[in-house]
């Protein structure tokens, strides 16, 4: 707590707000209005700061208007594209197949709008039928729910090219929405004048897609919005591999929860090594009761252990 506050002008109730400062404090401390000397300086050093930090804020402010002004005008957007949204599908090999949805506003990560979707129908690395699957389920849900939570955001974005565009317009048009612009981000290796990496947008009813170079305004947004669910994809399929993984014959025996699956597993190391474990070493892992060593023996078709048995 300073010794004294120095301000452009006194706030209504300065003695009271220097009363409450000073007892914080444990001494008085001071507010003052500096009119000249070293103090004056300093608090136009103060009030210069301010207004470069103010100018700093409108000027990000305007990019990033300027910013969502070209993405309208080169998609050709209805409105300002101040909420995007873009679908992202991931899988290992076929297993583990989830969707993503994630949400920017203004350009910035919107995360309670997030959304992962656990893919039950497409199989075998069915990118199309996935990505069908997660879009139905999202505007299933715009459609029917009575909040805002579910709300269509200002521009739809799929990871990917024609193809991936035509099936979020088929999951748009038989869920029933009509007026949701949606479009395609796909990346490619080389444009025709050499570039090593363009971005193409591709649009709703037009042959080919809309190149993006890295130095646009525009493509700030959209790859943002790509990137991310893309991260987010990858990190929902990893955690549900790893669930998946950690799934045994465990998990169906009663009075087994996951607590002591878990201890079972930390101890004896795999099923095998619990299904050979003596009761003796089941008893002695942390939580488990004779109970609990019967229902293992019953479920894993196991005769029991003993150690005069080797």
């Amino acid at each position: 707590m300073p010794d004294e506050v120095l301000v452009p002008i006194l706030p209504d109730g300065a003695v009271g707000f220097a009363e409450w400062l000073s007892e914080s404090r444990g001494r008085k401390v001071t507010i003052a209005v500096p009119v000249r000397g070293p103090r004056k300086k300093l608090l136009d050093m103060a009030a210069e700061n301010a207004h470069h930090a103010f100018e700093e804020k409108r000027r990000a402010v305007d990019d990033l208007e300027a910013r969502l002004v070209e993405v309208q005008e080169r998609l050709r957007l209805p409105v300002l594209p101040r909420r995007i949204e873009c679908c992202d599908i991931s899988h290992l090999g076929g297993e583990d197949t989830v969707g993503s949805i994630v949400s920017l506003l203004n350009g910035k990560p919107d995360r309670k709008r997030y959304r992962s979707f656990t893919v039950k129908t497409a199989t075998g690395g069915d990118d199309y039928a996935a990505m069908y699957e997660v879009l139905a389920r999202r505007f299933k849900r715009a459609r029917e729910s009575e909040t805002d939570e579910w709300e269509l955001p200002d521009l739809f974005v799929v990871d990917g090219g024609r193809g991936q565009l035509n099936v979020a317009l088929s999951a748009a048009r038989d869920l029933g929405v009509h007026d949701l612009p949606i479009v395609g981000l796909a990346k490619e290796r080389e444009s025709v004048t050499g570039d090593k990496v363009v971005d193409r947008v591709y649009l709703p009813g037009q042959k080919n897609g809309v190149p993006l170079r890295t130095s646009s305004s525009a493509l700030f947004f959209l790859a943002r919005a790509r990137d991310e669910a893309h991260r987010f994809a990858n990190h929902l399929r990893k955690r549900q591999g790893k669930k998946a993984r950690f799934k045994s014959e465990l998990d169906a025996i009663p009075g087994i929860g996951p607590k002591t699956k878990a201890a079972l597993f930390r101890h004896l190391g795999t099923l095998e090594g619990i299904k050979t474990a003596s009761d003796e070493a089941l008893l002695a892992v942390p939580g488990v009761t004779q109970r609990q060593v019967k229902a293992l023996r019953d479920a894993l078709a196991a005769p029991s252990v003993r150690p005069t048995d080797a």
